[in-house]
Parts: structure tokens; sequence; C-alpha cells
């Protein structure tokens, strides 16, 4: 079930930006899973407001890439299939490392801050075992570098794939007690430490290892996780 939204606010509150903030919210920890249909009626309600704007606001949606349109059918979170795997693979390297070198020429003390911010909230959600805040917050350190780098060729590309990779990621750590993936998810967090040091150095060269490394933990697991070892169970005929 849908996370309550609180509207017990000013009047003046934007409650078309509240629903955007929380339809990505809900599709990127999978609270609304992929291909699962979305009921227009039931956000208007829940939100308190009419059809035309929430409907402006699914095809923003669609066109960011986290939901799916077509004629005749009710809106969809966007599918995560064998062939959005591939594609991510793919893709999230050459995106991760372009706009890691481009945020290490242009970012300014105050993005520093910022990110350093951003990485002492995740710290506490680790800490916490917080998946589903971990996973925001991830996401919005990433968004902020692609921010940082200011391409407007590489900005969308980045924005599209950190929508797989919050739910790849909510896929591939599963759990929270599992030793290997709190290693991983440790690790991952002490690499985006020394990937603002980089960015704050101007390391260009560095920055983009850095965020080649991370992304390999990442593949590595998809790769655990769609390819298991067999069980060694004995067969007697």
């Amino acid at each position: 079930m849908n996370a309550a939204v609180d509207l017990s606010q000013p009047v003046h509150v934007d409650r078309k930006a509240l629903l955007y903030s929380a339809l990505c919210t809900r599709i990127l920890t999978m609270e609304m899973t992929p291909g699962s249909t979305i009921v227009e009626q039931a956000l208007c309600e829940e939100f308190g407001i009419s059809r035309p704007p929430v409907r402006e606001l699914l095809r923003h949606l669609a066109a960011e890439g986290y939901i799916e349109l077509e004629a005749n059918r009710s809106p969809r979170v966007v599918a995560l299939t064998c062939h959005t795997l591939r594609h991510f693979s793919l893709a999230a390297p050459l995106i991760y490392c372009s706009v890691a070198q481009l945020a290490s020429v242009r970012a300014t003390p105050g993005e520093i801050k910022r990110l350093r911010a951003n990485l002492a909230n995740t710290a506490i959600a680790i800490a916490a075992g917080n998946q589903s805040s971990r996973t925001m917050l991830e996401n919005s350190f990433n968004l902020e570098i692609g921010l940082i780098a200011k391409n407007q060729c590489l900005l969308p590309a980045l924005r599209r794939s950190l929508i797989d990779h919050a739910r790849i990621q909510k896929i591939v750590f599963p759990r929270t007690d599992d030793e290997c993936a709190i290693d991983d998810v440790n690790t991952i967090h002490k690499n985006h430490e020394s990937l603002v040091d980089a960015i704050e150095r101007r390391a260009c060269e560095q920055a983009s290892q850095i965020a080649r490394a991370n992304f390999e933990i990442m593949r590595k697991r998809i790769i655990d996780y769609t390819s298991p070892e067999a069980l060694d169970v004995e067969i007697t005929i």
C-alpha cells in the first residue's frame, strides 16, 4: 500500500509538486512495482487535485522515463526486464564516468558542500538500515553530480539511467542483514566520499575511475542475481 501523503498544510502548497515527488519516490523505491497500473482517479482523490493537472504530470513523468503511456490503456510504471538490465549495464558506466569528469572541472565550493551534506545523511540511513532512504539519497547524490557537470546532453541520459539504477539496486541489495551486501553498500559510500574529494581537487581521471569502480560493484551484483550458482544437490535415480 502506498504511504499516505499529509495534505494538512497551507492552501498555497503546490499539490502537483507533492504528487510528482510522491510518484517519483514510490517508483524509485519500488513501492509501485514495475509494470503496475496507475489509477488517475485514485491520485486525484489522494492529492486533492483534478484530472487535467494529473494527466499533465503523467505526461511529464512519461517523458522522463518513469512511466509508460499507451493509447487506450491506463498509465503504467515503466517495466524492468532483462533488456533493461542489459541496456543499463552498457550505458550507465559511460554516463557516470563522463558526468564525474565534467563535475570535476565545474564544481563550486557550494556544490561540494551539498554533496558532503548528502553523504552525511546517507551514512545515517546506512547505519539505520533504511534502504529506501539510502536509495533516495544516493539517487540525489548522483543527480547532483549530473547537475554540477552542467551538460544538457548528458543530464537527460543520467536522469533516465538513475530510474533503473535505483530499482535495480533495490533488487540486487534485497536484504539489510546480508554481510556481503552490507560490505558492498559501505564500499559504495566510501567511494562516494573519495569521489567528492577527487571532484574537489579537480582530479578528473580519478573521479572517472571511482565512478567506474562503483558501477562494477553494481554489475557484479547484477550478474550474481541473474546467474546464481547452482545448488549442490545430489540426485539419485
